[in-house]
């Protein structure tokens, strides 16, 4: 089975509040497809593979495709705390200011990332939390990536440089 064959296969995992369903247009052959709410696109899996190789993918890994902070570029890792602590809405507001859209990228490739604004952003980070324990959220215009683990901790780091 191919990238292809799984990724996005499953938008009814992403908070109700994002997504809903529609009937199709007929070519296909589903009868009805999930879609993103007004203000939230669901990236198909060249969009996807993109904003992975921007982001996430410019970071060093572990096995199980979390970041590996130890081994990041010392001064990239802006801050690291608890989920359970953190006040998320301001985080996005702080380090993402004016990012006009934000990138969710999941733990499974089988939840398709979205793309959405920072607005729609803060008022879905609860829905988001609450469905998702692992997760990245990424600002290319700031040029910010926060890992949300499994583990409970919340990392923002600056990318690297191209």
């Amino acid at each position: 089975m191919s990238l292809a064959d799984v990724y996005g296969t499953r938008p009814e995992l992403l908070p109700r509040s994002m997504v809903r369903l529609v009937r199709g247009d007929g070519q296909g052959e589903r009868r009805l497809v999930w879609v993103g709410r007004p203000g939230i696109e669901l990236l198909d899996l060249e969009s996807h593979l993109q904003v992975e190789r921007d982001t996430v993918g410019r970071l060093p890994r572990n096995p199980d495709a979390t970041v590996d902070w130890n081994a990041v570029e010392p001064g990239l890792v802006i801050c690291s705390l608890e989920t359970e602590s953190a006040d998320v809405d301001a985080i996005l507001r702080e380090y993402a200011p004016d990012a006009g859209s934000l990138v969710f990228l999941w733990g499974s490739v089988a939840i398709p990332s979205v793309e959405m604004t920072s607005e729609v952003a803060r008022d879905q980070i609860s829905a988001i939390l609450e469905s998702s324990p692992e997760f990245w959220i990424c600002s290319p215009k700031n040029r910010v990536l926060m890992e949300f683990s499994f583990s409970g901790s919340l990392t923002v780091a600056q990318l690297p440089a191209p």
